[in-house]
């Protein structure tokens, strides 16, 4: 089997090495970018990925509430959805977070809506790896 590329955008270095830690390994590649912009230019060639994760807040600000921060992720999900759309097959789309943003993420385009601590936890993992799975043997 093949190392199957990723693209994770989240802006939070801590994020980077759990997410290290958590997809690390013969199975995957993972291209990290930290900033929506960095985000949208990835996508400009969607077709070498086989799945993206967006975090919903790339410019986190700890001082503020939930309902302040900003969700630049929600557009990376659109952007990704409708492109995803022109190529061949549809893209596997994860969104992670820290907020309650799992509503906004599915109507955004996402497959998957992941609480952060779950997704590092060691769940990210097998669900990516199961709907990675199915994707090809199916």
């Amino acid at each position: 089997m093949s190392k199957r590329r990723i693209l994770y955008v989240d802006d939070m270095p801590v994020c980077e090495k759990k997410r290290r830690k958590t997809l690390n390994g013969a199975y995957y590649y993972l291209d990290w970018r930290r900033t929506e912009k960095e985000g949208r230019a990835a996508l400009e060639d969607l077709s070498q990925y086989d799945a993206v994760i967006f975090d919903v807040n790339l410019n986190y600000d700890s001082s503020k509430p939930d309902e302040e921060q900003t969700t630049e992720g929600l557009g990376l999900i659109k952007l990704a959805r409708r492109k995803s759309r022109r190529d061949e097959g549809e893209l596997l789309i994860f969104c992670i977070s820290t907020g309650n943003y799992g509503g906004e993420a599915m109507k955004a385009g996402a497959d998957v809506f992941m609480w952060k601590w779950e997704f590092f936890s060691g769940k990210g993992k097998e669900n990516l790896d199961g709907l990675l799975r199915s994707e090809y043997e199916g």
